[in-house]
C-alpha cells in the first residue's frame, strides 16, 4: 500500500528547517509548495508552512497565503495578517489595513480580548493587525485616528515586547501632531470624525492616494452622520467591514 503522504510533518519540518538555516531558497520554496499540497485539508500545518513563506519572503508565498485564505476564510490563524502585510510591502495600504481589519472584525465577534489573553498565536497577529489597521490613517494625516486604534489595543493583555512597540509608535504618532501642518491636517479628520463636517476634503485626499476603500468608508460614515445627527463613531466602528446591500448601498456592520 502507497503512504498517504510522501513526508511526515516532522520530516517536512525538519527539511524546511534545513533549507532555511542553508538559505536555500529555490530548496525551500519547492518543500514548503509540496507539504502543502501533502498536507492539503490540515489547518494548522497548512498555517504554519504559508506562516515560513511569509516571514522568509519566499517567492511562493503569495500563492500559498492566497491559497490558504481561500480554503480557511475564517481561520484564527494570522495568515490574513501575512496576507496585509505583504500588500504593504508591495504599497498597497489601503487594501492591506482592510485585511488587517477584516482579520479584527473576525475576532472581535467571538471574543477579541479573551483570545488575546489565552493564545500567544492570537495576540502576536491581532498586535500586527492593529498596527497594519492604522498605517492608512497614517498615510493620509489622520493621526490622532491611528492614536485610538492603537489605544484599543494597548488596554489588551499584551506582554511587555508589544507594549513596548505599539507604546512606541503611539509616541512618535504623538510627536508629530506637534508639527504645525500635521495638526492641522489631523483637525480636520477629528472635526469629521465628531460632526461629519468636511467629508469632501477627505474624500479628495483618499482618491488623490487612490485610497479606495478608505473613500468609500469616509462617503458610510458621513451618510450616518447625515441620517443622524446624535451617530458618533465610537470604538464599535474601527472593526466595523463596509458590505454592500442587495440594493447597491453600502454600509458599515
Amino acid at each position: 500500500m502507497w503512504p498517504l503522504h510522501a513526508r511526515t510533518k516532522d520530516e517536512y519540518i525538519q527539511l524546511i528547517e534545513n533549507h532555511l538555516e542553508r538559505g536555500e531558497t529555490r530548496p525551500l520554496e519547492d518543500a514548503l509548495s509540496q507539504a502543502f499540497d501533502d498536507y492539503d485539508g490540515e489547518e494548522d500545518f497548512a498555517a504554519w508552512l504559508a506562516g515560513v513563506a511569509h516571514s522568509s519572503e519566499c517567492p511562493a508565498s503569495g500563492t500559498m497565503l492566497a491559497r490558504f485564505l481561500e480554503r480557511y476564510p475564517q481561520s484564527w490563524h494570522p495568515i490574513q495578517v501575512d496576507w496585509a502585510e505583504t500588500l504593504l510591502r508591495e504599497g498597497r495600504v489601503d487594501e492591506g489595513s482592510n485585511e488587517a481589519r477584516a482579520y479584527l472584525h473576525r475576532l472581535q465577534q467571538t471574543g477579541l480580548s479573551q483570545q488575546v489573553r489565552e493564545s500567544e498565536m492570537i495576540r502576536y497577529g491581532v498586535c500586527r493587525a492593529f498596527l497594519i489597521l492604522s498605517a492608512v490613517y497614517t498615510e493620509i494625516a489622520a493621526r490622532t485616528y491611528s492614536a485610538r486604534i492603537l489605544e484599543y489595543c494597548l488596554v489588551l493583555d499584551l506582554d511587555g515586547y508589544w507594549q513596548r512597540r505599539l507604546s512606541m509608535e503611539y509616541q512618535r504618532l504623538k510627536e508629530e501632531l506637534r508639527d504645525p501642518k500635521l495638526a492641522a491636517a489631523d483637525a480636520k479628520w477629528e472635526r469629521f470624525f465628531r460632526s461629519g463636517e468636511g467629508a469632501e476634503d477627505l474624500l479628495v485626499a483618499c482618491r488623490a492616494r487612490n485610497f479606495k476603500l478608505l473613500a468609500r468608508r469616509i462617503e458610510v460614515v458621513a451618510g450616518n452622520f447625515q441620517e443622524n445627527p446624535a451617530y458618533r463613531p465610537g470604538d464599535e466602528e474601527l472593526f466595523q467591514l463596509l458590505y454592500q446591500t442587495d440594493k447597491g448601498a453600502f454600509v458599515l456592520y
